[in-house]
């Protein structure tokens, strides 16, 4: 599935017809597909699963002294080795906030856990499935009173509710049996190891 294929999928989800090339920024129910499309493939993405989430990926410091974040990047945070070193991503860069600089000189690389936002092609099917139910959802719900009577429109949003709900079970289900997690790096470990760990609310924090 693609970006198009998408938004035609959230087009005829909601009753309405397909187009023939991706209408972005414009005044169209397919704009509009496009952007709710987007935003759940975010909001999705940024819980960080098994398939968009990069564990001990070592990135190196360039000739400037920078540490880029790879295309996609989301959230990024130290890892493994160099988890008791607090960082931040802004914009693009890695940010030292230990030493309040985006200079690494000195350092030759660093080892993250980094979460990534993939193109429609490259998204597992059931995860696919679940962005693109969760956006047809958003988007009968915001759009569906210009082209649907209220009493269609209120079938269609609880059909579209309920396929969601299914979509996201559905998904959650191949995530526990595709995951994997090294036990010696999860954040209770990192704690007993006395790095810096995240607590149950995925605040840094250090040790006691």
């Amino acid at each position: 599935m693609n970006r198009l294929q998408a938004v035609n999928y959230i087009l005829q989800r909601c009753g309405l017809g397909p187009v023939s090339a991706l209408q972005t920024d414009t005044a169209s129910e397919a704009s509009w597909a496009e952007q709710e499309y987007n935003r759940s493939s975010l909001n999705i993405h940024s819980v960080g699963w098994h398939w968009n989430t990069w564990v001990d990926k070592e990135l190196f410091v360039d000739a400037n002294g920078n540490i880029s974040a790879p295309t996609g990047t989301i959230t990024l945070d130290s890892y493994g080795t160099d988890a008791d070193r607090d960082i931040a991503l802004v914009g693009d860069l890695v940010y030292d906030l230990d030493n309040n600089t985006f200079d690494f000189t000195g350092t030759t690389s660093m080892r993250f856990k980094i979460v990534v936002l993939h193109e429609p092609e490259c998204i597992p099917y059931p995860f696919r499935h679940w962005i693109v139910e969760d956006a047809s959802f958003q988007f009968i719900s915001t759009r569906g009173t210009h082209f649907l009577s209220q009493a269609d429109l209120s079938v269609m949003i609880g059909n579209i509710f309920r396929s969601k709900l299914a979509a996201e079970a559905a998904a959650n289900r191949f995530n526990a049996n595709e995951g994997n997690e090294n036990i010696l790096e999860t954040d209770r470990i990192l704690r007993v190891k006395g790095n810096r760990y995240r607590d149950s609310y995925g605040v840094p924090r250090g040790v006691w």
